[in-house]
């Protein structure tokens, strides 16, 4: 337990906003002593568990792990897989938690005792013999690891490449599924991984089999993939000023907007409008059918970017971080993507991004062969990801392990303990 709570304290130290106030912090944990208290008094009443079994449990941190990796789950079902989709919603991991009647071991810390709760109750519940879950960043991977059975399999469900970041630190999994290489890489480097993986790469779970389109050079028509973090923190919105800013000074381009699927959209309309070459498109707008009219696309350090170029369309970055190669965020260093080791160097203002829009237009050919790279640098698949993913899911779950990976063993460095 010594190693779990370490590790939640040092998520805890990490976090943004709000929840890294030390008042919020303190009122946290007496409101958890509380519960886990009132907990202990109703147990006895509650009912046991009705049990409803599956094959394969999912578990998604939010609404997008499920829409982006639809198709690995359609695959699965193909094979006739009974799959049960946990609900994501915190008041329902909540109320599972609180009102599951499995006993709780007591030295478990009070701070950690309701991912306890909730992996009990998901294996007693539902006694998947495959859990593929999505977290990476709390204690959920290790106390289902802790909890299950010896015939059940924890598998990790990627979300993109791997950053160097405190929230991608979690790999007490049975098997680790990666995109390609370069997220195998990163992991090598971690001073801080919990628990001991197998390391599966499978290529993107986004992508699917129709993600092919043949270059475009109208080179007048530019997509831009906004991001949802302008939203919640007003420094980042440098990022539009400086897209629509540049968009009103070149009415000779058209530039559509797609926006984050957890962005509202409230922040850049603010900044589009008025500049009447700026269409901001439809959530219901699928990503191929955003990209087929353009020939570039603007990125910050979206995973989108890896879309773009499997679909020919070649990336210009606009960061205005000053690139530092030696920082710890991997929006400073471009150490997550690796975007400009590909293709141009970052665009810090609206004339930086016009000349760097004006490089790859002069050089269209050159940026299309970067996009090949830059895919075959990330994924190990592309179009067939989300088969190959489901084959793999399957080979584990009837213990056929007929595939590559690479083990990896925990270190504990970066927690000072051993």
């Amino acid at each position: 337990m010594q190693k779990l709570l370490a590790y939640s304290d040092y998520l805890v130290k990490r976090r943004a906003g709000i929840k890294s106030n030390p008042l919020y912090i303190a009122l946290e944990k007496i409101a958890f002593w509380n519960l886990r208290f009132f907990r202990s008094l109703i147990r006895v009443f509650l009912s046991p568990t009705i049990p409803t079994p599956c094959d394969i449990l999912v578990l998604p941190s939010g609404p997008a792990d499920l829409r982006q990796t639809k198709g690995v789950w359609e695959n699965l079902e193909k094979f006739g897989y009974n799959i049960i989709y946990a609900d994501y919603e915190l008041k329902s991991i909540f109320l599972n938690a609180f009102l599951s009647k499995e006993k709780i071991e007591p030295e478990i810390p009070t701070s950690i005792f309701f991912f306890a709760a909730y992996c009990k109750f998901l294996l007693n519940k539902y006694n998947p013999k495959t859990v593929c879950v999505f977290y990476h960043h709390n204690m959920i991977p290790s106390f289902l690891m802790k909890y299950k059975s010896e015939v059940q399999k924890i598998v990790h469900i990627p979300h993109g490449m791997q950053p160097d970041h405190a929230i991608y630190t979690s790999y007490d999994f049975d098997y680790y599924m990666v995109f390609g290489q370069s997220s195998v890489d990163s992991i090598l480097k971690k001073k801080l991984r919990i628990g001991n993986t197998k390391l599966v790469k499978i290529g993107s779970t986004t992508l699917r089999e129709n993600y092919n389109l043949d270059p475009n050079r109208n080179n007048k028509s530019i997509l831009f993939f906004s991001d949802w973090l302008p939203e919640k923190l007003p420094n980042e919105r440098k990022l539009f000023k400086i897209v629509c800013e540049w968009a009103k000074e070149h009415p000779e381009y058209k530039l559509f907007i797609k926006l984050h699927p957890v962005e509202k959209g409230v922040i850049i309309r603010e900044y589009a409008a008025g500049i009447h070459n700026i269409e901001i498109l439809d959530k219901s707008v699928n990503i191929k059918d955003a990209l087929e009219p353009v020939s570039i696309c603007i990125v910050s350090w979206s995973v989108a970017s890896i879309e773009a170029a499997q679909m020919n369309r070649p990336v210009v970055v606009a960061n205005f971080r000053k690139y530092d190669p030696d920082s710890d965020d991997y929006i400073v260093s471009d150490s997550f993507l690796h975007l400009e080791k590909f293709f141009p160097k970052r665009a810090t203002d609206k004339d930086e991004l016009h000349d760097r829009i004006s490089e790859v237009v002069r050089d269209y050919d050159k940026y299309l062969g970067k996009c090949k790279e830059f895919v075959q640098f990330h994924l190990e698949h592309t179009t067939d990801s989300n088969k190959f993913a489901a084959q793999v899911i399957s080979n584990i779950h009837t213990d056929n392990i007929g595939f590559a990976y690479t083990e990896v063993e925990e270190t504990l460095e970066a927690l000072n303990i051993r």
